[in-house]
């Protein structure tokens, strides 16, 4: 498949943009002669709206669109306290007309109560999302107690909402959801159309891994596109960046 073929594909697919694409690609010279290795940055923190960027913004262009195919009218969430991810769904749920809901854990012996609003849940609360704040005294990714009582009250707004009416979505923690997926194997046809225009062949794409949407994404266009193998005597690396 070349990168006609690819983009046709996507085109296909339900998308509501929010974001500005593609997202800027350069070098890294002080780094490269540093590391004897040519480095280069994907600034997938400019992805926009504003300061309410990140990598995430794709993810939601991708699930809110297929969510504005199906009538969804409400869409829920959960990350950490001052998430990027979840505010990056919140801004793109409202630009799409969609309402978001946070549902959002605060590590108490580490953070305190909560008092004063700031960061990423001032933002939140600015824009009128919904939020719910439920404490815990550990990491829920490794105590399946903490996690449940973020499952329940998930469960327990969706029931409520479903009850009036409502058609809600929920959206794993960081955007892992089946459609979100594609989001990044655009990023890295960005990529290497960015690099073939800068006269590069990268050898290594490195990038942060939390949910896990954005190696199999990226591995999917790799795939696809045919593009070769990590190898080479002096290979070029490109960095991604990423909020959320």
């Amino acid at each position: 498949m070349d990168i006609t073929q690819f983009d046709a594909a996507i085109s296909k697919l339900p998308r509501r943009r929010v974001g500005f694409y593609p997202t800027p690609f350069h070098a890294l010279p002080n780094l490269s002669a540093a590391y004897g290795r040519n480095f280069f940055l994907k600034r997938e923190d400019l992805a926009g709206p504003s300061a309410i960027s990140g990598s995430k913004m794709r993810l939601a262009e991708f699930i809110l669109g297929r969510a504005l195919e199906n009538g969804v009218t409400h869409v829920i969430t959960q990350g950490a306290y001052l998430t990027n991810s979840g505010l990056q769904f919140a801004a793109a749920c409202l630009s799409a007309g969609i309402t978001p809901i946070l549902v959002l854990t605060r590590n108490v012996p580490r953070h305190g109560e909560l008092g004063e609003f700031r960061g990423n849940y001032l933002l939140n609360k600015t824009m009128g999302v919904e939020t719910h704040v439920i404490n815990i005294s550990g990491n829920e990714w490794h105590a399946p107690n903490e996690a449940a009582r973020v499952t329940d009250t998930i469960a327990a707004r969706k029931a409520e909402l479903d009850a009036q009416g409502h058609k809600v979505l929920v959206v794993g923690a960081g955007g892992a959801h089946p459609d979100g997926y594609i989001a990044h194997a655009v990023t890295l046809r960005e990529i290497l159309e960015q690099s073939d225009a800068a006269g590069v062949e990268l050898d290594h794409v490195y990038h942060t891994i939390g949910t896990g949407t954005a190696l199999p994404g990226m591995l999917a266009a790799k795939l696809s596109l045919g593009h070769r193998s990590s190898s080479g005597p002096s290979p070029s690396s490109v960095s991604t960046t990423k909020t959320g």
